[in-house]
């Protein structure tokens, strides 16, 4: 069975490598966000932890006059494993996070790819426009819809109950990588049906060509 996992962002880069960027050096698919304590990383494993397919959303606000603050890049799924629902996983889990934290979500996704972002709640924006090694690629943006959901208190934070909900005493020392609670992102409600058209969705890193840079 699949599972959908916060990981470091050593875990997604080789995917984004193979997928997204094969044969290019590591500056192609290592981000400059990667390693700030907002970024988060997530990747799909088998039960035996080989990585499916990754995401990332980075702290990093378009500078071209949107007001989205936050970044999808680096989403790419094996193409044996598309079809599969695991990039609709993906970026559902991406759009939670958004939607607790505010601020918006933007990236630039090819264009062989847009109808997934449109049907996910994207808006196209501008024109079609071509990004040295990646190809056409389109930017898009999402603002999330409704209430901003309401983020529940790590364990231990000022304001959080003794216990939470579904707590278990365990002699077990705590996980640094763990989620404290799929519910905290707003993960327990994704819906992962099959059926998408799976992606190799990807955004450049920054250059003059890129629409996020001023």
């Amino acid at each position: 069975m699949d599972e959908l996992l916060v990981v470091r962002a050593a875990e997604c880069r080789p995917l984004r490598e193979a997928i997204l960027r094969p044969g290019q050096p590591p500056e192609a698919y290592t981000y400059a966000a990667d390693e700030q304590a907002q970024a988060l990383h997530f990747a799909v494993k088998t039960a035996k932890g080989a990585v499916q397919g990754v995401a990332s959303v980075l702290p990093e606000a378009r500078t071209d006059g949107g007001r989205e603050s936050w970044r999808l890049r680096g989403m790419a799924v094996l193409p044996e494993r598309r079809g599969q629902g695991l990039g609709r996983m993906l970026l559902q889990a991406v759009q939670a996070v958004v939607q607790q934290r505010g601020g918006g979500l933007w990236c630039t996704a090819r264009t062989n790819v847009e109808a997934f972002y449109l049907a996910h709640g994207f808006r196209r924006e501008g024109e079609e426009f071509e990004l040295p090694g990646g190809g056409p690629h389109v930017l898009m943006s999402w603002n999330g819809v409704g209430k901003r959901m309401k983020p529940v208190p790590r364990r231990g934070a000022p304001g959080a109950p003794a216990s939470m909900p579904g707590d278990e005493p365990s002699d077990e020392p705590a996980d640094e990588e763990d989620l404290a609670g799929e519910d905290e992102l707003g993960l327990g409600d994704l819906d992962a049906e099959p059926g998408d058209d799976e992606l190799a969705a990807e955004d450049e890193p920054a250059g003059d060509d890129d629409p996020g840079k001023g």
